[in-house]
């Protein structure tokens, strides 16, 4: 793995060409668990409009949220409970 950025709190390193994991320190030290943001798996989609990728979750039965500010973030949960995200591509690439 290499870093793509880090800050004292956070550092995004690169497993391959494509794929990127995350870790974050709790800023106020409480211990992580399931439904904090934090603690997701994120999916960057190569295709997809961020309203057409929403409704295909939402006719299979996911309830979808977004990120306030970010026209690409749709968050959602799989069977089991796992949070999920999924970022549609921008403009930038």
């Amino acid at each position: 793995m290499r870093v793509a950025h880090e800050s004292d709190w956070q550092s995004f390193l690169w497993c391959g060409e494509h794929q990127m994991v995350a870790l974050f320190q709790q800023r106020d030290g409480s211990d992580v668990s399931g439904g904090r943001e934090v603690n997701h798996m994120a999916l960057r989609l190569v295709s997809g409009e961020y309203e057409e990728v929403k409704a295909t979750l939402e006719a299979a039965g996911c309830v979808v949220s977004g990120r306030q500010g970010d026209p690409h973030c749709l968050y959602f949960s799989d069977p089991d409970g796992h949070r999920l995200q999924v970022l549609t591509p921008s403009e930038r690439g």
